[in-house]
């Protein structure tokens, strides 16, 4: 903006031609930008519990519940279009125009996603053209604003701690893959992480043609169970202090 005041640039123009001297001291020079934190929360086994109760509640709850069975943005879930969607072959395929980061990837779905998604489907007129159609146009899909107020109901419901958001659902399936020592290439390949580190650069350029959709698809079912587990049993928070002493 302080070069199109001063006139240092065509791409804007005004019909009295700028309002600042060419010399003019750039007074924002040497000013810094803070640095950004990224917030990242990763909800423990009884709050997750807690929050899968909330979801058989909350009318966002199958958008929810398709994002954290997925692991994916819940923008992406929640504007998922059933074009993109292959329930005989358990894929979806999520364009390069929906992705974050620009970048088209299948995501392979676990049976509990596409029971899922068939009772959706179902609950459905023919020809609907999105998995969750906005409430009073279902010729657009629900805005992903909708989907994250719905955890915010659930959270604020179920007094959970204020960093449990959608993208903590994200957190803590990558969490739980590590944990459980599931290797990074496959991890990025479920979550469509890219990274720029030069030694991942060097090796992409070698491996740049692996598949891990078999190896995906096994630790996103295997999420799944997980998942099943945590809302079918009782979680008891361990205490640290206790299992240290003892």
């Amino acid at each position: 903006m302080f070069n199109v005041a001063c006139g240092r640039t065509a791409k804007i123009a005004y019909p009295n031609g700028a309002w600042l001297p060419q010399d003019h001291h750039n007074p924002t020079d040497g000013a810094m930008a803070p640095a950004h934190t990224a917030k990242t929360f990763c909800p423990e086994a009884d709050q997750m519990k807690t929050f899968l109760e909330g979801l058989e509640k909350e009318v966002y709850g199958d958008a929810l519940r398709l994002q954290l069975l997925t692991m994916t943005r819940v923008g992406e879930a929640a504007q998922a279009a059933w074009a993109e969607i292959d329930l005989n072959n358990a894929l979806w395929h999520l364009p390069s125009a929906r992705a974050k980061n620009k970048h088209g990837y299948t995501i392979q779905l676990s049976n509990q996603a596409v029971a899922l998604l068939k009772r959706i489907k179902d609950a459905q007129p023919e020809g609907t053209e999105f998995v969750f159609p906005a409430p009073h146009d279902h010729t657009r899909p629900v805005a992903k604003a909708n989907a994250i107020r719905g955890a915010s109901r659930i959270r604020k419901n179920a007094h959970l701690p204020d960093g449990f958001s959608t993208h903590a659902l994200r957190h803590a399936g990558l969490t739980w893959l590590k944990e459980n020592l599931c290797p990074l290439d496959v991890r990025n390949a479920i979550t469509n992480h890219r990274t720029k580190a030069q030694n991942e650069v060097v090796d992409g350029g070698y491996t740049k043609t692996a598949d891990f959709s078999d190896l995906s698809r096994d630790w996103l079912q295997r999420w799944a169970h997980h998942i099943d587990a945590l809302q079918g049993q009782n979680v008891v928070k361990l205490n640290p202090t206790r299992l240290s002493s003892n």
